[in-house]
């Protein structure tokens, strides 16, 4: 349950650093678009990943991912993949503020 209040949290505050960077961007800069691109994408995938980790906890849930610890270890799996994407991210925030 923690793991889903989790991406509301992440959702909101990646729209408000959004707008942040995107005010202070130039977009006639090759240098300050492409900074700016870097985080967006960055963003779009960590959003991805916590969307995807939701759905995997909902299908686990309802038992349509098979035994329940296949379903963990996946589940797992795909968290450790979501911690480095969110490494990333906060490394492109602090680059960009």
């Amino acid at each position: 349950m923690e793991v889903l209040q989790i991406l509301p949290r992440v959702s909101s505050a990646g729209i408000k650093i959004s707008e942040h960077i995107e005010a202070k961007t130039d977009f006639f800069d090759k240098e300050s678009e492409k900074k700016f691109n870097a985080f967006d994408d960055s963003y779009q995938a960590l959003l991805a990943l916590w969307n995807g980790i939701d759905i995997e906890i909902g299908q686990a849930l309802r038992g349509q991912r098979g035994v329940t610890a296949v379903a963990q270890i996946e589940i797992l799996a795909d968290l450790k993949e979501l911690t480095v994407a969110f490494d990333d991210f906060l490394r492109i925030v602090d680059m960009n503020t």
